[in-house]
């Protein structure tokens, strides 16, 4: 059964014992503007069957989303439906974040456009909550 956060849009799921190979997931704090930032989805490509596709960019900033009261870490790479929560990762494999969404505003205010993540140290908050029963 997922457990899902009160106050950020992610869901987590407790596993007793993961089957096959465990590949760790290494959190990072270490994150500034300009670092860059890989991240990779099965984002919906049209005319063409699901693939993993991987993005390299930046990061832009920080801001706190006050429609969801939560913080968010401004990427560059695309983030697009079927993307969203996947891991946003240093050169060296760390990870700074998971994908959200798009960011935008209307033509008529601007039409800014700017892909979201959730930062590590809110996700990893929201992780030491969790209970294993």
């Amino acid at each position: 059964m997922p457990i899902l956060s009160d106050t950020l849009d992610a869901a987590a799921l407790v596993l007793e014992e993961l089957p096959g190979a465990r590949i760790p997931i290494c959190m990072t704090l270490d994150v500034e503007t300009f670092d860059k930032v890989f991240t990779l989805g099965f984002p919906k490509v049209p005319g063409a069957h699901p693939t993993l596709v991987g993005h390299r960019g930046e990061v832009n900033g920080r801001a706190g989303i006050y429609l969801d009261k939560s913080p968010a870490l401004l990427i560059s790479n695309i983030v697009s439906p079927g993307s969203s929560g996947c891991p946003g990762l240093t050169r060296e494999g760390l990870c700074v974040g998971m994908t959200t969404r798009w960011l935008e505003a209307p033509d008529e205010q601007g039409g800014a456009r700017f892909s979201a993540a959730l930062p590590s140290d809110a996700l990893t908050a929201f992780a030491r909550g969790l209970t294993v029963k």
